[in-house]
């Protein structure tokens, strides 16, 4: 047999779990075919017909493209670190390797950055060797790392589709100084690590296209973070001195000097009042 074929990658697909996919045709006989395995060192750890089309196979003159496969991997054990496995390919039930062996990195978080509505930006993110861990990502914007944010937002779509129970989610605010109207480079990645979830995208926020509301509520929001960072920051500066003996006081938590939240009678959400934030900061 004339036997052609190649190991393209391993992706993580939600429902399925960490699959291997690639292709293999017999070019004497291209319209039947192959049963493969995909082995781990000489361990099989897939298996399957190739005969899923891709229209790059077909373009490239690979038999009529239907020659593609897309397995689900067994008994992968993923560590927390990247995990590096060397993979082939053969016929199953024959020594007929196929190719070359692949040295593959399997990464075990997963996710992407997957939407970008208004002054929000959203998407998942999973450990696959521990799903019950909250995973931290880095928002960046033209390159600058802005904000980090855990996962923990409950999400149907990843719930329906069998991953874990589905709070794996997370949301970014775009920054103030970037909803200007000039376009801006926006990306995420895995903190402390260089891996990126998802693509580099390009987005244009014009202050303008905003609800006024919206843009009211964005920007005491803003403001609230702002005053509880200083509050943050005078604790780490100050709080050694006070000592473990210094009383907190009802005193010490007046409205006119933090921000507060009321919940209104309405079915609107709960507003941020932030006494200091003047007029102007409301555009």
């Amino acid at each position: 047999m004339a036997i052609r074929g190649n190991i393209d990658g391993v992706v993580y697909e939600i429902g399925k779990g960490w699959v291997v996919s690639g292709w293999a045709v017999d070019t004497a006989d291209p319209d039947s075919p192959l049963e493969v395995e995909i082995l781990d060192h000489e361990r099989v750890v897939a298996a399957g017909h190739a005969a899923e089309f891709r229209e790059d196979l077909q373009a490239a003159g690979i038999g009529s493209g239907f020659c593609a496969f897309v397995l689900p991997l067994e008994q992968v054990n993923i560590a927390h670190a990247v995990t590096a496995r060397q993979l082939s390919l053969r016929v199953t039930g024959s020594d007929t390797r196929i190719g070359a062996p692949a040295l593959l990195c399997i990464q075990p978080v997963v996710g992407d950055l997957d939407a970008i509505s208004g002054l929000s930006v959203t998407g998942w993110a999973c450990d696959t060797s521990d799903l019950a861990m909250p995973v931290v990502i880095e928002l960046l914007l033209d390159g600058e790392m802005i904000e980090r944010v855990a996962t923990g937002h409950f999400r149907h779509d990843l719930a329906e589709a069998g991953l874990g129970g589905g709070c794996y989610g997370f949301e970014f605010i775009v920054p103030r100084p970037f909803v200007d109207g000039h376009p801006h480079r926006i990306s995420a990645r895995i903190a402390n690590t260089g891996q990126a979830l998802g693509k580099e995208t390009e987005i244009i926020i014009q202050p303008q296209q905003l609800l006024p509301r919206l843009r009211r509520l964005y920007y005491l929001r803003e403001a609230a973070r702002q005053h509880l960072f200083g509050i943050e920051q005078a604790l780490l500066e100050e709080g050694p001195t006070l000592g473990a003996a210094t009383a907190i006081t009802p005193n010490d938590f007046r409205v006119d000097s933090l921000p507060v939240t009321r919940t209104f009678a309405t079915s609107e959400a709960p507003v941020i009042i932030a006494p200091k934030v003047g007029p102007g900061d409301l555009l």
